[in-house]
């Protein structure tokens, strides 16, 4: 009997020292999945959170705050809850859900999957749809808008081609029509030129060299390809411009929005007045101000006049895209560069385009 209870003991002894060994391996084995795990989410560059069987945040990706979202409040209980149907199922759970964050296009802003992993864990992705939610509202905009200017110049075109047939006897009508049908002509074609040259910008598509070039001249052949419209007006173009100042840039790409600068300064300005363009380095940037004596830009219209389309007031002109302004904005932002405004009603308008200075540029 003695001996039945002292091996007993020891059996008893070396079932608890196993399950104790086990224990402490499915320990050590657990700490090292979530170690891993942690890492996963620190690493994997997603927005991800990770629970354990008691429904418990094991990891948060640094992108999931980013997104607005706190685990700790409404939203992580959503999290929490896909996780326990994941859980119950063993299988994937696809919801839709606000997060307690208001969607856009009147749908949930966030798409959620969850993922069983080792039957012990869920991983828990989730997809901000709010940017491509208004990536589409923009396209589409973007279209309409196209679709409603493009008519103007389209249907104009047709009537004058309608009356240049109609006057063919008539040469002075015929000369008169044919010019309007040219400048139709060119403003469609303006327009068709800056629909791809901001769809290429906005689609990250145009390669953007970096060549060091004097502003100055940029800025010169700007005022040259605009003179025909400051003639017209006669409107004078003063150009200060320091000709030892330097940038590395797309020279195609500045060109183009400071010409679209200067043209919109010609347009939205007065007959018989002045536009002044200067050039400057202020410190590690370079500036560029176009100064019109225009009829001026209302306060709560400052910040959309760079929107394609907007225009301050459309009866005063409508002899551009209405995208200049738009692509000088998008032309800075991929130069690292910005553009601003500042208006008196009446007065006229000075915009401001920055550059970053090539190394050895005048200050």
């Amino acid at each position: 009997m003695l001996l039945a209870a002292i091996a007993g003991v020891v059996v008893g002894a070396a079932g608890f020292w196993v399950a104790y060994r086990l224990l402490r391996l499915d320990a050590r084995r657990r700490k090292t999945i979530e170690d891993a795990l942690v890492d996963l989410c620190a690493n994997a560059h997603l927005p991800l959170v990770i629970f354990d069987s008691s429904r418990s945040v094991v990891a948060v990706a640094p992108e999931v705050p980013a997104l607005g979202i706190d685990p700790m409040s409404h939203a992580g209980d959503t999290l929490a809850s896909i996780a326990s149907d994941v859980f119950r199922t063993g299988a994937a759970v696809e919801v839709e859900t606000d997060l307690g964050i208001p969607g856009s296009n009147d749908r949930s802003p966030f798409f959620v999957r969850g993922v069983p992993m080792l039957g012990q864990f869920v991983v828990v992705v989730i997809e901000d749809r709010r940017e491509s939610d208004r990536l589409d509202s923009v396209r589409t905009d973007f279209l309409l808008n196209v679709s409603h200017e493009i008519k103007t110049p389209i249907a104009a075109i047709g009537l004058l081609a309608e009356a240049l047939s109609a006057a063919a006897e008539d040469p002075p009508s015929v000369r008169t029509f044919a010019a309007s049908l040219a400048q139709e002509v060119a403003r469609l074609t303006r327009m068709s030129r800056d629909v791809i040259e901001l769809g290429r910008i906005e689609a990250g598509i145009v390669d953007v060299a970096r060549d060091p070039f004097p502003l100055a001249d940029v800025v010169f052949e700007a005022v040259a390809e605009n003179s025909s419209a400051s003639g017209a007006k006669r409107i004078a173009v003063e150009v200060d411009a320091d000709e030892a100042v330097v940038v590395l840039a797309d020279r195609r790409m500045i060109a183009t929005a400071l010409s679209n600068l200067i043209e919109n300064a010609i347009q939205y300005s007065r007959s018989d007045t002045t536009v002044s363009v200067s050039v400057t380095a202020v410190g590690d940037r370079v500036v560029v101000t176009v100064a019109d004596q225009g009829y001026g830009i209302r306060p709560e219209n400052l910040d959309r006049v760079f929107e394609r389309f907007y225009r301050e007031d459309s009866s005063r002109s409508r002899d551009g895209s209405g995208l200049g302004l738009s692509i000088v904005k998008h032309t800075a932002g991929v130069h690292q560069g910005s553009v601003s405004v500042t208006s008196r009603v009446g007065i006229g308008s000075t915009f401001r385009f920055e550059l970053p200075a090539a190394h050895g540029s005048h200050e």
